[in-house]
């Protein structure tokens, strides 16, 4: 995969990126039973993101929540997670690290561009997929998950809305059919 070229449009590199994890599970010589549960681990779980995939993990009949990070120094550290998310819980706290001996299949990072490393080399020394939505990466930080890519599978998109990513195609569609048109798309949240 070429390293990151500010000329490519992030949906491709996304799109590159996913082709990767495909190629990395294709290749993957340990096949998961469909029985057993996917151990995963939130990196930025103190986040409105994170705690967003934290919910869905606890809600899921196919994933267990082996760890919620948060940074150090947060409110929420060594927090029972019912202090956020009520009965749903399930024996796990909020944590600052990775403890050596917590399971772990994936670990999922919604942190920000300064965590982002951290949340990397965990994959990476853990030899677990890396999932990320973080933002307001830097290209050497785009050149490092690509190059995690070559030993474990890799997942990051800038936005994992289905709607968002049926809007980038068809503005690409657009664009071509329409070559000589001033288009614009402006996202507005109210």
């Amino acid at each position: 995969m070429p390293a990151h070229d500010p000329r490519v449009p992030a949906g491709q590199r996304a799109l590159n990126l996913k082709l990767s994890l495909r190629a990395q599970a294709k290749r993957s010589a340990s096949i998961r039973r469909m029985s057993e549960l996917v151990d995963v681990v939130v990196y930025g779980s103190g986040g409105r993101m994170g705690q967003a995939v934290v919910r869905s993990v606890l809600e899921s009949k196919q994933a267990r929540l082996s760890c919620a990070l948060v940074r150090p120094g947060s409110g929420l550290a060594d927090e029972p997670l019912d202090r956020v998310f009520g009965t749903m819980q399930r024996d796990v706290d909020f944590a600052t690290s990775l403890d050596p001996d917590v399971p772990c299949d994936v670990l999922v990072d919604f942190s920000g561009p300064v965590a982002f490393d951290a949340a990397l080399a965990l994959a990476i020394e853990r030899r677990v997929g890396f999932v990320s939505g973080t933002t307001g990466l830097k290209p050497e930080q785009f050149i490092a998950m690509q190059n995690a890519a070559r030993g474990i599978p890799v997942l990051w998109a800038a936005n994992f809305s289905l709607g968002i990513a049926m809007l980038l195609r068809c503005a690409r569609r657009v664009a071509t059919a329409l070559p000589d048109w001033d288009c614009e798309i402006v996202e507005l949240h109210c």
